[in-house]
């Protein structure tokens, strides 16, 4: 009950400045809107970005003057903060580093002591989650490698059986391809009767021929019959002269008788050894003739053995080779399930690592963001400006996001740009933009806030505001002025306007007035 009554008055008593903000808001921008009717009622058409690379996205809004927020970030908190003392009133004047309210020392070493302990335990789950992912990963990595293995030794034995095969297949090829040629060789020569040619029987029979008739026509004409029986004759009595002791001269017809014979003789003797040469001839011409007719059965009955020990091989190459690639491929498949469990791990475990590693650092950074925040116990502003509004009240609690205080601030402008519903994904807050206001130049901004809540003018047009607070001299800016607004390259789109920026625009006016 008591929790329930401290919530009832946090929200009356937020409700209240609420209202009180929206009055000073009001009182604070009465006398800036009458400045600014007679511009803003002005409205220029948007600069051409027509040929930028990259997306543009364009939207306009009013500007809005001097009002900035504090917040405080305490969701990652559960230890709830009691405010001892609060020290701002509405209308205060404020440096920046302005005390605005103290928590009690209990509740500060409290939330200190839970972001601390959150930090350690999560440090200590990242070191556990270390050694799990080391271990778990080695374990997945054997897994694999094993996995790896056994696919490249059913792939080497696979293309060992299937080299094995096919060496059987080319051996035998090349066997057939030699008895064909064997075969085709035999049959060539009894065909063409190559041995014939090849032992020249027909040319030394015909040479045979040629010298035995010369011998013949020889014989006949030199009468070589008489002439043997006169050479016969002669010698004997030559033998009786030479017996009696006397000799004298052969006579001229005598000498011719015998060359001729001589003549006779050795023509006789080679036409003996060219029928010796013809006969020899003949006879191994005959029996190569019948060793061809031999060997040509031989090659035939070679060839058509090769010939079906081919076809044997080959049938047997492609039992071999299905077999063979079929449990290669179950090898494979089941190497490739491996992997797929490999990496769908390896992902977990990076995935789990990552998670344990994020939650460290989102502990480290609740700590940093508390310390740097309300290290010593206080909450100081940060800029300069008059309180419009304070939410935090004495003696009640903080948890959760919590809006601090409101102030005026006339040397902030924010412009309150409205974006269609189709580009506010491509906006994230710290985004630089580009901005052109009517009347006084260009300026550049951040993006601050992006309201997660639609502004629906109807069903066909959704948009939502984000808010994007411009930088450099802004102390000629009114609020209400109209303001174009571009989300993207922001260099390129200054070099290509071509304009000078808000402070050139205004140091040049008042050098003009000098």
């Amino acid at each position: 009950m008591k929790s329930m009554t401290r919530k009832n008055k946090i929200l009356i008593g937020i409700t209240a400045l609420v209202i009180l903000l929206a009055a000073g808001t009001i009182i604070f921008f009465a006398v800036r809107t009458g400045k600014a009717e007679d511009k803003s009622g002005e409205v220029n058409n948007p600069p051409n970005m027509e040929g930028m690379e990259g997306n543009i996205i364009s939207a306009s809004g009013l500007t809005s003057v001097g009002m900035l927020e504090e917040n405080l970030k305490l969701s990652f908190l559960e230890t709830e903060l009691y405010i001892e003392e609060s020290y701002l009133s509405i209308g205060d004047e404020v440096e920046a580093g302005t005390a605005v309210f103290r928590i009690s020392d209990e509740t500060l070493e409290n939330a200190r002591k839970e972001l601390q302990d959150a930090v350690t335990e999560a440090q200590l789950a990242y070191r556990q989650g270390v050694l799990d992912y080391e271990e778990d990963s080695l374990d997945a990595k054997t897994v694999y490698e094993s996995a790896e293995i056994n696919q490249k030794y059913a792939q080497a034995e696979y293309e060992s059986a299937v080299n094995k095969a096919a060496s059987d297949v080319e051996e035998l090829e090349q066997q057939v391809e030699e008895a064909a040629l064997l075969v085709e060789e035999y049959e060539k020569s009894i065909n063409e009767d190559y041995y014939r040619t090849y032992y020249k029987v027909d040319e030394l029979y015909e040479n045979y021929c040629d010298h035995f008739n010369l011998l013949m026509e020889t014989y006949e004409k030199w009468d070589i019959e008489t002439l043997e029986e006169q050479n016969n004759g002669l010698s004997g009595g030559m033998s009786g002269l030479s017996a009696e002791g006397g000799g004298g001269m052969q006579s001229a017809g005598g000498s011719d008788d015998s060359q001729k014979l001589t003549v006779y003789n050795l023509l006789d003797e080679m036409v003996q050894q060219e029928g010796e040469a013809y006969e020899e001839a003949l006879e191994t011409y005959e029996k190569a003739r019948d060793q061809a007719q031999a060997g040509l059965l031989q090659a035939q009955s070679n060839l058509a053995a090769l010939e079906a020990e081919l076809t044997q091989a080959q049938t047997d190459y492609e039992k071999e080779l299905v077999t063979c690639k079929a449990d290669y491929e179950t090898t494979l498949s089941e190497c490739q399930n491996a992997q797929t469990i490999y990496e769908t791990t390896m992902q977990g475990l990076d995935e789990t690592l990552l998670a344990l590693e994020m939650e460290q650092e989102d502990a480290i950074e609740n700590l940093t963001l508390f310390e740097e925040s309300l290290g010593d116990g206080y909450f100081y502003t940060k800029n300069a400006g008059t309180i419009v509004m304070n939410a935090i009240t004495e003696n009640t609690y903080l948890s959760g996001d919590v809006l601090v205080v409101a102030y005026s601030n006339p040397e902030t402008v924010t412009i309150s740009a409205n974006v269609d519903q189709s580009n506010i994904a491509d906006i994230a807050i710290g985004d630089a933009a580009y901005v052109i206001v009517s009347e006084y130049g260009n300026y550049q901004g951040t993006v601050t806030t992006i309201n997660p809540v639609t502004q629906a003018g109807s069903r066909s047009s959704v948009t939502y505001q984000v808010v994007v607070t411009l930088e450099g001299d802004v102390s000629e800016l009114e609020s209400n002025l109209t303001a174009y607004v571009y989300f993207g390259d922001v260099d390129a789109m200054i070099r290509m306007s071509g304009e000078p920026d808000g402070n050139e625009r205004i140091k040049s006016a008042e050098g003009s007035r000098e």
